[in-house]
């Protein structure tokens, strides 16, 4: 070098000043873009005004990132690196997206021609052949595919998962592994993916609502109340018709009867049904003060089931109809026994009886319990008679068992089978107790026929549903026993749709579902399906109402890490149905209050009881422990629960 020692030294001095501001900002640079990388997916941020087109729960690009809308003003970043590869299959589907959205908004308005309809559908097609390839239509209504893959691989369902859209997306499709009919080089049949496309491709799946005409009589004035009110409303008929409220209900009382108590108007079919005896007894009493209400006494009294004779009931010596004081009357005469203890317990805490004795106290050492209705091993007494009425009171069997020298345990064949004979001779024994008194019997007929025989299952006309929404073809195809079902599900409340394999149950309830949310019954539905069904019901709902907002997330969006981006996704979505595996539904939180408050009112109703037993006298101490230990099962589970919704920050289900 020419430099001189000095010069060199100053040199060097300047270099390494300037390589050390270099690596800091490198590294600067470095740490800068990682907190931005962790920043961004999953991360919410401000929506651009670029974006502010995009509809709620919408996918985007927004530069090298693929976002979804969460609320009017804010974004939620899903992929913070979104190649250009990506962006194109990404640019294909949102084109499918908006053109099914433009074609179902257009099927609807009752302004637009069926040029416009027609138009649309053509994009949709085009759209949708853009994305999967050419569409080989020479196999009829199915065909192959070549290029892209068809909408439903899971590719594309990882990718498009956070659209709200994306399970209406895929419904556009059904896919089938089909034979070919070749064979590969191991001798298997060769298998080919064929699509076929929905009837959105092809025809009109949605027909405009058009504004109801003006009813013309009362039935259909009731109709329209029953459609947008959800009852029977007199003041709405009596608007529709141009008549006096007084003069509408003279008329109204061919399908509807007037409550007791200034409760309104019902409908013929459901005042008529459920508890009749209760019912009955009311409006005798508002007869007494208002004469008109004869006519809904002699309609209830006509409909009033038959009531049963002693010997048309079955009775058991657990019946939840009994009289506890027939049974104590049992205990103390055909089991001898002088001190014990019998109740029925409230349905508050769990129902069914309460039973205790202490077998050492000298008026309870009897023959009938220590031997008639014992079980004996040889000389070793197993069960007592009371042992065995407190397992049959419970309704679980008497399983009696033995231990070996090395600690294992076996069942006592011979002994259960004893039990058994033992339980059978206890049952036979109450029934001649009852029998031998006719007062026993009267009195066991009329609660019988007081709580259990006055009631009518409910039963719904299916002019009442209006089915508004759903495909045409599957309006056409309802049956009328389908349009009662939707309508009890409508307007009943809980129902148990118990028709036979292939007579339509999902239909039903679907139908019933969206009746509710068109009514205003249900807000945001949830349908809790077994664990391989949520595709295929998220698939009828599509097909049933093609117009539906339905979210099908699967159990993976209920793992640890995406429940609660799942638990907000369906609190944001104006959903018509939520569709949920069972299993994943378990998992749903429930927040702090909301357990506490169900807990307590257990633990409060227990309390209740505990303070009604030891106030009784003679009640036997260990009712009341029994009652103390349900108590505290109840305040343990609760303590449970709290300890898991102390971990999960929400949102919840309740």
């Amino acid at each position: 070098s020419d430099m001189t020692p000095e010069e060199t030294a100053a040199f060097v001095d300047t270099a390494m000043a300037s390589i050390e501001i270099d690596k800091d900002a490198f590294v600067e640079g470095e740490e800068k873009r990682r907190e931005q990388n962790e920043e961004a997916e999953g991360s919410r941020t401000i929506l651009p005004d670029h974006l502010r087109s995009l509809g709620l729960g919408q996918l985007a690009i927004d530069g090298n990132r693929l976002v979804v809308r969460m609320s009017d003003d804010t974004m939620t970043v899903v992929d913070s690196k979104f190649t250009p590869t990506k962006q194109a299959r990404a640019k294909k589907w949102f084109a499918i997206r908006d053109a099914m959205n433009e074609l179902r908004r257009l099927q609807i308005d009752s302004t637009a021609t069926d040029k416009l309809v027609e138009e649309a559908r053509k994009k949709l097609n085009e759209a949708y052949d853009d994305f999967v390839g050419k569409f080989d239509p020479s196999d009829g209504p199915m065909g192959e595919y070549d290029g892209y893959k068809p909408l439903n691989t899971v590719y594309n369902k990882s990718m498009f998962s956070a659209d709200f859209m994306s399970d209406t997306v895929l419904a556009l499709e059904l896919t089938e592994i089909v034979p070919t009919g070749e064979l590969d080089k191991n001798g298997n049949e060769k298998k080919v993916l064929r699509v076929k496309k929905a009837s959105i491709f092809s025809k009109r799946t949605q027909f405009p609502v058009n504004k109801r005409p003006k009813p013309s009589t009362v039935k259909e004035a009731l109709a329209q109340s029953l459609f947008s009110k959800g009852g029977v409303d007199v003041g709405f008929v009596a608007d529709s018709l141009g008549k006096s409220r007084a003069e509408v209900e003279r008329e109204i009382e061919e399908f509807a009867f007037r409550l007791p108590n200034d409760a309104g108007w019902e409908l013929k079919e459901s005042y008529l049904s459920g508890n009749i005896a209760e019912k009955l007894e009311v409006a005798e009493a508002a007869m007494e003060k208002d004469a008109s209400f004869a006519r809904n006494v002699n309609a209830l009294k006509e409909v009033m089931p038959t009531k049963k004779s002693f010997e048309q009931i079955k009775l058991q010596i657990n019946s939840p109809f009994l009289p506890e004081k027939i049974l104590r009357d049992f205990v103390s005469q055909e089991l001898g026994l002088g001190k014990f203890e019998i109740s029925k317990m409230s349905q508050e805490t769990g129902g069914g009886w309460l039973a205790n004795y202490d077998g050492k106290l000298r008026e309870n050492q009897t023959t009938q319990d220590l031997a008639q209705f014992a079980v004996l091993d040889g000389n070793r007494l197993k069960r007592t008679g009371f042992d065995l009425l407190v397992d049959m009171l419970a309704g679980r069997p008497t399983v009696i068992t033995y231990t070996d020298p090395d600690g294992r345990t076996f069942v006592n064949g011979p002994a259960t089978n004893l039990a058994k004979t033992k339980r059978a001779d206890l049952q036979r024994a109450f029934d001649a107790f009852v029998r031998a008194e006719p007062d026993r019997m009267a009195e066991i007929e009329n609660v019988f026929n007081s709580k259990l025989t006055g009631f009518v299952k409910q039963e719904y006309p299916d002019w009442v549903v209006s089915l508004d929404g759903m495909a045409e073809h599957w309006r056409e195809a309802a049956r009328p026993y389908q349009k009662s079902a939707i309508a009890k599900i409508a307007l009943g409340g809980n129902t148990l749709l118990a028709h036979k394999v292939g007579y339509g149950k999902t239909f039903s309830a679907v139908a019933g579902i969206m009746e509710q949310r068109r009514l205003g019954v249900a807000r945001k539905p949830i349908v809790v399906v077994p664990n391989h069904l949520t595709g295929q019901w998220a698939l009828a709902f599509l097909d049933y109402y093609p117009a539906a907002n339905v979210f099908a997330p699967t159990s993976d969006d209920f793992s640890k890490q995406k429940r609660q981006a799942t638990m907000n996704r369906i609190m944001t979505g104006d959903w018509d149905a939520v569709i949920i595996p069972e299993h994943s539904f378990k998992k749903l939180p429930m927040s702090r209050d909301y357990i506490e408050k169900f807990f307590n009112q257990q633990i409060a109703q227990a309390l209740a009881v505990i303070e009604q037993a030891s106030a009784d006298e003679g009640k036997d101490p260990r009712s009341i422990a029994e009652l103390e230990n349900i108590k505290e099962r109840l305040q343990n589970t609760m303590q449970k629960y709290l300890n898991e919704a102390d971990k999960d920050p929400g949102p919840f289900f309740d």
